[in-house]
């Protein structure tokens, strides 16, 4: 699939799912911006749609999963899709078949599905406002100390989900 083939499918994933989110989110949150700005930060929406191998889940990492290594090898050790969720999140905590490959996760219309139940989570969790998502999003808990790169990372979130509805042409869901 091409860069701008991938983009449109994202969009339109995007505006389907992030109106879905909304009924989940606090009234101030649109969740076809918060998708929007989470693929920008995680991929520049989708132009680096890429697999990244996260040491810490593999061998000798501290999250390292022995069963799925041996079914997927450090292919299990990685983040997909537009939105980076991490494959072993998606399979041991939100039901993703291990059947399914990383490869096959790492499609956008795949993925979806779990980066809501990881952003529900979040929420179920506290998170309440988008300081607090983004924070939790990127390194899975807004209740613990800020690094430099979650900063930054959070500080692009806030940019991007100011921006993204003009920049991408998004439709749908809550204006704010």
């Amino acid at each position: 699939m091409t860069v701008i083939e991938t983009q449109r499918m994202l969009k339109s994933l995007i505006e389907y799912y992030g109106v879905l989110l909304e009924k989940d989110l606090p009234p101030s949150i649109s969740g076809v911006q918060l998708l929007g700005a989470i693929a920008e930060n995680e991929s520049s929406f989708g132009v680096y749609n890429v697999s990244k191998h996260e040491t810490a889940w593999d061998q000798g990492g501290k999250y390292f999963d022995k069963e799925l290594w041996t079914l997927h090898g450090s292919d299990a050790a990685t983040s997909r899709s537009s939105f980076q969720l991490m494959y072993p999140i998606a399979v041991r905590e939100y039901g993703l078949s291990k059947e399914i490959t990383p490869q096959e996760f790492g499609q956008d219309h795949v993925a979806i599905y779990y980066v809501l139940k990881y952003i529900k989570k979040k929420l179920s969790l506290g998170a309440s406002n988008l300081v607090e998502i983004f924070d939790s999003y990127n390194s899975g808990s807004y209740k613990d100390a800020q690094s430099d790169h979650v900063k930054q990372y959070i500080q692009r979130g806030l940019d991007n989900y100011a921006s993204v509805r003009q920049i991408r042409g998004l439709k749908g869901g809550r204006l704010t």
